[in-house]
Formats: C-alpha cells, sequence, structure tokens
C-alpha cells in the first residue's frame, strides 16, 4: 500500500476510534443516568448494547497499527440525555451518524484494496445496525405508550 493510500485508512481508523471512544463515553453515562433515576431495565437492557465497543476500540487500534499507523485520535464531547427521552433521542442521533462514516471507511478500504479493514469495518457496521434498530424501537415503543407507561416498563 502505498504512503498516501495508507496515511487514508490510518485517518479513517483514527476518525473511527474517536467516534467509538465518544460513543462509548456517551452510552456509559447514559446507563449511569438511568440508573440513578431508576430504570434499571432500560439501563440493563443499555448496558448490554454496549459491552463489545471496548472490543471495538481495541480492533480498531489493533488494525491502524499493523498498519504501522499512529493511534492519534481526540474524543468529542458527548451529548447527554438528562432523562429517557433526551437519551434515546441522543443515542439515535449518534447511531445515525456513525453508521455513514463506518461506510465511507469501509468503501475506502475497498478502494484501497485492504481486504482485512475493509471485513472488520462491515463487521462493525453489523453491530451498529443491530444497536440502532434497538434505538429505534425503543423510541418508537416510548412514542406508543407514551412516557407513563414506557417509563413504567423500563423501571423494572
Amino acid at each position: 500500500m502505498s504512503s498516501n493510500l495508507s496515511n487514508d485508512i490510518h485517518t479513517a481508523l483514527n476518525g473511527l476510534i474517536n467516534q467509538f471512544w465518544a460513543g462509548l463515553i456517551q452510552h456509559r453515562s447514559h446507563v449511569t443516568i438511568l440508573r440513578a433515576l431508576g430504570y434499571d431495565k432500560l439501563a440493563k437492557d443499555m448496558q448490554q448494547r454496549i459491552l463489545d465497543e471496548p472490543e471495538t476500540i481495541e480492533a480498531l487500534q489493533k488494525r491502524l497499527l499493523e498498519l504501522d499507523g499512529q493511534i492519534a485520535f481526540q474524543a468529542y464531547a458527548p451529548m447527554l440525555g438528562q432523562d429517557v427521552r433526551g437519551i434515546l433521542g441522543n443515542d439515535l442521533q449518534l447511531q445515525e451518524q456513525g453508521l455513514p462514516v463506518l461506510a465511507e471507511a469501509a468503501r475506502l478500504a475497498a478502494e484501497r484494496s485492504d481486504t482485512a479493514t475493509r471485513r472488520l469495518i462491515e463487521d462493525i457496521i453489523v453491530d451498529e445496525e443491530a444497536h440502532l434498530n434497538w434505538l429505534k424501537d425503543e423510541v418508537s415503543l416510548l412514542e406508543r405508550l407514551g412516557d407513563p407507561l414506557y417509563l413504567a416498563r423500563s423501571a423494572g
């Protein structure tokens, strides 16, 4: 891989690492907020959805280092909700914004004939789409049930 081509991949991987660190901070903070508000069932469900995020970050960093890149990122501030509606909305927005970035990184890796990076990112996309679908389902349920019923269900 030429230097310019690998630099593009290095930049893309560092961008993804940044995105996942910020997401992990946001999601873990939201789990803590949900528990503090007494919504233990929702907090537990959310915690299950983010268990693999540290491994995703590690896999991205490992791949970057395998490509002789350097880990260089600065996680941006999370968008923290203060109630269930804000938490779900902010996490939904984060997931929706993240998928196109992942898709672009996979496209770049494919264009650069970097099959290992492309496959890694595509595997991450599958997991992130599942997380997005769960969030969409939760937001839809909140809208259909209304706050009182949804929150009663989430306290479990």
